[in-house]
């Protein structure tokens, strides 16, 4: 491989010149893209030598691997995905196999890139998914979002052929405004869908359309910050979720501490989490919101939870285990316009037989400023979540709760007199979702209590019913 450095009267050429029988070569003029692009590049035209392949073979996969061939991104290749360094012998992988692994199987996952430790689940001898932890800690590593990654990989096309975006597969189509301009539109999550985000692109007139600008709000082509398994945004990867596992098992984010990940893999996807519900939208109905949303597929499915947000005030539960897809809230007058009141929102939740609760769903804002897609995950940082199960109760009370980050949890039951009849849990915890179980003895008596959560001095209150 010969690199010359010619001058040019517009700037510099650097030429890196190889031989197709070494399967190798990159050229770059002027230091159009920078430095990055021809560093990245130029390991990229080597990795053809090593890895013995003539073409960009991974597509579809921008800022997370090497060999990236173009698809809609291009300046795409990056960092060393876990299936090219194990190609080459630079990493092994831990590996689990779903036909002798028990009911359930916890792994632990810290930064992948400046470790190398990544996780392979066999599903069969033909399909196996790679997990990976991307932090964003190497130099290498451009991921665009913090967080875990799920690659699907085919034995016999021998690469992988599929990330499993966090936000999840869509519908999308072009939109022409009243200037002219065409714009992509997603217009409603389904999983069913082979599109996402990154690979969606229709050609009109000669032109290619992907989810990138000016025809998209942003470039989410090379990957945005909704991508990541997370315990907030997304933590579910099973048939029922979005995006959705073709194989019968499910992948559950548990726990996250200083960006050490704790997932859960299970052979039967039912002992998951349910899925977020997908497409909550609102209509009038009689001057009040009513809020509509898919139903999830889970077939243990016990309900839905509602919750509703008004100006700077805390999240507040305001139905509790619905079953159907729908929820009127009476409390909110849409009249008189225009509004002079403060922005509302509302998020979905799916509970199963369990008592697992799902992340919330996408918000929708009723009143307010239009807000940017990025902004939607990043409303979810923060949601103090808890679910108490049965209520009314006669003997055992289940108090789940979920802990954004790491802070003292205090949780104390008070009766109508406001005396403190019972202190459950009074303790340090990491981030990640708790259950408290509560086996009366006979201490408390049938009647109105309050459940008091503490969290770091963010208090939620909830009534509970004990029956005889």
């Amino acid at each position: 491989v010969i690199v010359t450095r010619d001058s040019l009267p517009d700037g510099t050429r650097v030429k890196i010149i190889g031989s197709w029988s070494l399967r190798s070569g990159v050229t770059q003029h002027r230091a159009y893209n920078g430095m990055t692009y021809t560093k990245y590049l130029a390991a990229h035209e080597m990795g053809h030598y090593l890895l013995n392949v003539e073409t960009g073979f991974i597509k579809d996969f921008p800022w997370l691997s090497l060999m990236h061939d173009e698809g809609n991104a291009w300046n795409a290749a990056r960092g060393m995905l876990s299936w090219e360094r194990e190609r080459l012998g630079w990493i092994g992988y831990s590996t689990i196999d779903l036909a002798t692994m028990p009911d359930s199987y916890t792994i632990i996952l810290p930064d992948y890139m400046t470790t190398g430790i990544a996780w392979r689940l066999l599903v069969n001898s033909s399909i196996y998914y790679l997990i990976e932890n991307r932090q964003g800690i190497s130099p290498h590593d451009w991921a665009a979002d913090h967080g875990i990654y799920i690659f699907r990989v085919e034995v016999e096309n021998d690469r992988p052929r599929d990330v499993e975006c966090a936000d999840g597969n869509w519908i999308f189509r072009l939109d022409t405004l009243p200037n002219g301009k065409i714009i992509v539109r997603r217009v409603r999550a389904d999983r069913y869908s082979p599109w996402d985000e990154i690979n969606w692109n229709k050609i009109q007139d000669g032109v290619k359309y992907c989810c990138r600008k000016p025809f998209y709000p942003e470039d989410a082509i090379w990957g945005d910050e909704e991508d990541a398994f997370d315990l907030t945004f997304n933590n579910v990867f099973s048939p029922w979720s979005n995006p959705m596992a073709r194989d019968s098992f499910a992948i559950e984010v548990f726990s996250e501490y200083d960006g050490l990940y704790t997932l859960r893999i299970y052979k039967n996807p039912v002992y998951a989490a349910p899925s977020k519900p997908q497409n909550l939208r609102y209509v009038r109905y009689n001057d009040h919101p009513k809020l509509i949303w898919d139903s999830n597929d889970e077939p243990d499915l016990l309900g839905y939870n509602v919750y509703r947000k008004i100006g700077s005030e805390d999240w507040q539960l305001i139905a509790y285990h619905r079953t159907d897809t729908t929820y009127i809230d009476y409390e909110i007058d849409l009249t008189p316009e225009p509004w002079d009141k403060e922005s509302i929102k509302y998020q979905v939740t799916a509970v199963d037989s369990q008592y697992k609760e799902s992340v919330p769903s996408y918000p929708i804002w009723l009143i307010g400023e239009k807000v940017p897609k990025a902004a939607l995950s990043a409303s979810t940082k923060e949601i103090y979540r808890v679910m108490i199960s049965p209520n009314p109760f006669i003997d055992r009370l289940i108090i789940r709760y979920f802990v954004p980050h790491a802070m003292k949890v205090k949780i104390e039951i008070y009766d109508i007199t406001g005396r403190c009849v019972k202190s459950i849990v009074n303790n340090y915890n990491k981030t990640g979702i708790y259950d408290s179980i509560i086996c009366d003895g006979g201490e408390i008596v049938p009647g109105v209590y309050f459940v008091r959560i503490n969290f770091d001095q963010h208090i939620l209150t909830t009534k509970i019913v004990k029956v005889r």
